[in-house]
């Protein structure tokens, strides 16, 4: 696809001529499916006689990031990564930093917020929007929360993009927002959603330690081993 000066290819998008400027802001919003390849974002589903258990889980490897999200798939290049997730409210969010809250009324909160903004430009950085549903479409469940809002300078004409809260049910979710990473290399940014079974303890020095296990394999898990190989 191309349009202006953007040519989307290969998987690439390249980006040149009359739309870069000095300091640049880049809104990409993108679908894609899940991998069956150990990198990428995958879905599990199990089923069991009394009901289905869907998990979600982010598995970047060198130079397959971009599997998940748009950005700068190279290893010497850091960035700083905010997560916010919707999720069912049953459901546990694990990434690379901890929760700076967990409610179903941030999530009110934060819908009414966007939806009575002006319709300017955002000037939060380049962010993307990803998604993801149970069903392998385009859904609300999984999705960035950094902005709404896109101007199209070409044209002189500002475009709603979709936003976080699109498709998302008025009841029975939970908002997730976790704090910023350090710069780091894209490869080591990992996610998981699901209805997780959490096993906690404490190392030597007293720092918490978790596992998370899905709900069919707690009976392998050999939590023992593992926290006494963490501590």
């Amino acid at each position: 696809v191309e349009s202006g000066h953007a040519v989307w290819a290969a998987h690439r998008l390249q980006i040149s001529g009359s739309l870069l400027k000095e300091h640049n802001e880049v809104v990409v919003v993108f679908a894609s499916d899940y991998d069956r390849t150990g990198a990428g974002l995958h879905q599990i589903i199990e089923e069991s006689e009394q009901q289905v258990f869907e998990y979600y889980c982010a598995n970047p490897g060198v130079f397959e990031t971009h599997r998940i999200f748009p950005c700068f798939d190279q290893p010497d290049l850091r960035a700083q990564l905010r997560l916010s997730v919707i999720a069912p409210s049953q459901w546990t969010v694990i990434t690379n930093m901890p929760p700076l809250e967990v409610s179903a009324d941030a999530l009110q909160t934060a819908r009414r917020e966007r939806m009575s903004a002006p319709a300017s430009r955002s000037s939060r950085g380049a962010r993307a929007y990803a998604h993801t549903s149970a069903s392998g479409g385009v859904s609300g469940l999984v999705r960035s929360m950094s902005g709404d809002l896109l101007a199209d300078e070409m044209e002189g004409e500002t475009q709603r993009c979709p936003t976080i809260f699109d498709d998302v049910p008025k009841s029975g979710c939970k908002l997730w927002r976790f704090g910023a990473t350090p710069p780091i290399s894209l490869s080591g940014f990992v996610f998981a959603v699901g209805p997780f079974l959490k096993v906690v303890n404490k190392t030597e020095g007293g720092l918490p330690v978790a596992l998370y296990c899905r709900q069919s394999q707690l009976r392998y898990l050999d939590h023992a081993d593992l926290f006494e190989l963490i501590s």
